[in-house]
């Protein structure tokens, strides 16, 4: 691998210092970034976080064109503002194509400071950044669940003839957890009971507070995923594993 390079975005309103979550494909011809931005100030780092689109212009330099999905509004009682990060792209058996991202909402007071449920909309298959269908709900960790609120970081993929949406769900950074499910044909809201444990902290020094954030390939006919993880200094770092299909 090449040494890692910064992606360097301009056109970007001059408050928003805080970027994250991209995924990149070509369209046309050209190099799309899609990533979510917003003010990274410590009293209201997540909720401002939009998703957003950028061309390249030359290597490892974009031009920001925008937040894409403006028709997305306040999502409860009470909702000044909220976030939107971790978009994923997945084109079903179909042919259709969606994009899945996180949205995140203030949380309850002395509890948890935010809580997050896994979104996803039906998208141009040529495009991802238009959207063909409504926001609907994938599956939200709800209070008093195991999940306790927090539903994040989700994969959508196809591994051999099969589909599977991966989430990351916890109630703390410290008992985060894998969970995954066959994926429905329209990425619509998962059956209740539907997501079951896939990987969980413990085993290895290094995953034993914490394991998420997903992301899955077939590579020469196998499949694998890569992960996060947390060691017993509380730092995060990385792990793999192999996959049945």
């Amino acid at each position: 691998a090449s040494t890692p390079q910064a992606i360097k975005v301009e056109g970007l309103p001059p408050n928003f210092d805080g970027l994250w979550a991209p995924t990149a494909y070509m369209q046309d011809g050209k190099l799309v970034l899609l990533y979510c931005a917003g003010n990274q100030t410590k009293d209201i780092m997540w909720p401002t976080f939009r998703l957003r689109r950028a061309v390249a212009t030359t290597p490892g330099v974009f031009r920001d064109q925008g937040a894409i999905f403006p028709d997305l509004a306040p999502y409860g009682p009470g909702d000044q503002d909220f976030g939107v990060i971790d978009p994923v792209r997945w084109v079903a058996p179909s042919g259709k194509a969606y994009l899945s991202y996180t949205v995140v909402r203030y949380g309850v007071a002395n509890k948890r400071y935010h809580e997050e449920a896994v979104h996803a909309r039906e998208v141009d298959v040529h495009d991802p950044s238009r959207a063909l269908g409504p926001d609907r709900v994938v599956y939200a960790g709800l209070p008093k669940t195991s999940d306790d609120g927090v539903a994040e970081a989700s994969d959508v993929v196809t591994l051999g003839k099969r589909a599977y949406v991966f989430v990351s769900s916890r109630a703390g950074d410290k008992d985060q957890r894998v969970l995954v499910a066959p994926a429905p044909p329209d990425l619509g809201p998962l059956p209740a009971g539907a997501l079951k444990p896939l990987l969980d902290p413990g085993g290895a020094d290094w995953k034993a507070a914490a394991v998420g954030s997903t992301s899955a390939a077939a590579i020469n006919g196998k499949a694998y995923m890569v992960f996060q993880g947390m060691d017993r200094a509380e730092r995060f770092t990385l792990g793999w594993t192999s996959l049945d299909q």
